[in-house]
């Protein structure tokens, strides 16, 4: 499963490494610290600061259209993410603050 290279806000020099995996992110930091990284990451920074996203599917999962994220590990359900909040719950899962992340996302409604 891929890895996309998401941008949380376009006025911003911060991204999050975001994983299909486990429906959250892995890493996250400026440009330079990603390229610091994964040097040959350049051309999915671009894509990241053009769309939001480095993803390259027609239409681009995670770009700036996207209003919400689907999450699930660590929070044992799955839940959706407001992008407004993207920044706050990276640094809250990477921090393993869960309450923090928890009250970031929305329950998804179904019916039973």
């Amino acid at each position: 499963m891929p890895h996309f290279v998401v941008k949380a806000d376009p006025n911003e020099d911060w991204y999050v490494e975001w994983t299909t995996i486990t429906d959250g992110p892995v890493a996250y930091g400026t440009r330079a610290d990603f390229l610091e990284e994964e040097p040959g990451w350049g051309d999915r920074m671009d894509r990241a600061d053009q769309t939001g996203t480095s993803a390259m599917m027609d239409p681009p999962w995670f770009s700036w259209d996207t209003e919400w994220f689907m999450v699930a590990e660590p929070l044992d359900e799955q839940r959706t993410l407001p992008r407004k909040h993207l920044r706050a719950y990276t640094e809250a899962i990477i921090a393993a603050d869960i309450p923090t992340a928890l009250a970031l996302t929305d329950p998804i409604d179904r019916d039973d």
